[in-house]
């Protein structure tokens, strides 16, 4: 969804996301690394069904193998991005928008393409990191103060991780609590 061009920007910052301060994202992570190793246990314990010790020590190996891949490839993308992704944030009274910047944007243009194989691959559009969440699409907010993270959500789901800086962390939290506060009172 895309805001109204007219629209007038309340806020504008540029901050980086470092992947480890953010649980959102930590946890994200970790969940998509550990379902497909388990995946492979299990697959490789159904495949030589009787399980005997032969059978859990070939899928605890296979398993070993998978998780130090995703580990691995997990510290190159760390390494390649420097811990972090550095985006540009605009609020205004319909949304906010997030736009990769510099060198993650730059990265992103490479590596995006490679891990994305849908449909629309290599395209201009599944490059771009950039993201419009409406107010309408979240209704909670969970803050970590002393990373300066705001993360909105939808129910429990988070809908978009926001980083901040010093300067500008309470001002944005403020406004966008008024905002949630005025959809909760116009719903």
């Amino acid at each position: 969804m895309n805001p109204q061009r007219d629209q007038e920007v309340s806020f504008a910052w540029t901050a980086r996301l470092l992947f480890w301060r953010s649980r959102v994202l930590m946890l994200t992570v970790g969940v998509a690394l550990l379902m497909p190793v388990l995946a492979i246990g299990l697959l490789i314990i159904v495949l030589d069904w009787p399980p005997n010790r032969d059978s859990m020590l070939m899928a605890l190996f296979f398993m070993g193998v998978a998780l130090g891949l995703f580990a691995l490839g997990g510290l190159l993308m760390g390494f390649l991005y420097q811990g972090g992704h550095t985006y540009h944030y605009m609020v205004d009274s319909k949304g906010l928008r997030s736009i990769g910047v510099g060198r993650s944007a730059a990265l992103d243009r490479i590596v995006v393409p490679h891990l994305n194989r849908g449909p629309h691959a290599g395209t201009p559009a599944s490059t771009s990191p950039s993201e419009y969440v409406t107010w309408g699409e979240v209704d909670n907010l969970s803050v970590d103060a002393k990373a300066r993270i705001i993360t909105l959500k939808r129910g429990w789901l988070p809908r978009m991780v926001i980083a901040c800086d010093e300067a500008n962390y309470a001002a944005v939290l403020a406004f966008i609590e008024q905002r949630m506060a005025a959809g909760r009172s116009g719903r």
